[in-house]
């Protein structure tokens, strides 16, 4: 599923809508930090924002400081435009933003796939030579 929106928004032509591309984004890390929260510790969280996700991934591995690094006001900005809900492009009048800024993110979004990815199949690997 996160491959398949990160996919969507990485294919998409339209350049005024930036924010819908994010919120793809958006949704598929919501989706990889799922994924991670599963693996690592059997629990599967009722509460979907990003944020939160991302802060409970972060009980068990640094990866999200790390692909998400919020060092300068600008790391910080990008950090808040993924975290932003989907629900709110219904409350925007403008779905513009940077180009720019949508690369940066999906730089960061795949690194953070690929990266989880690798983390969940050792993880994986691991338990099952426990069992």
């Amino acid at each position: 599923v996160a491959q398949f929106d990160i996919q969507a928004a990485k294919d998409s032509p339209q350049l005024e809508v930036t924010l819908c591309k994010i919120a793809f984004l958006n949704r598929a890390c919501v989706q990889i930090a799922l994924g991670l929260l599963r693996v690592f510790l059997g629990y599967t969280p009722s509460e979907f924002g990003l944020k939160y996700l991302l802060q409970l991934c972060g009980n068990f591995t640094t990866l999200p400081e790390q692909v998400f690094a919020k060092d300068t006001e600008n790391d910080i900005s990008l950090y808040k435009m993924l975290c932003a809900p989907a629900g709110m492009l219904l409350h925007w009048t403008r779905l513009n933003a940077a180009e720019s800024d949508f690369e940066v993110l999906l730089e960061r979004c795949e690194a953070f796939l690929d990266k989880a990815n690798a983390l969940a199949e050792t993880e994986l690997n691991r338990l099952k030579t426990l069992s």
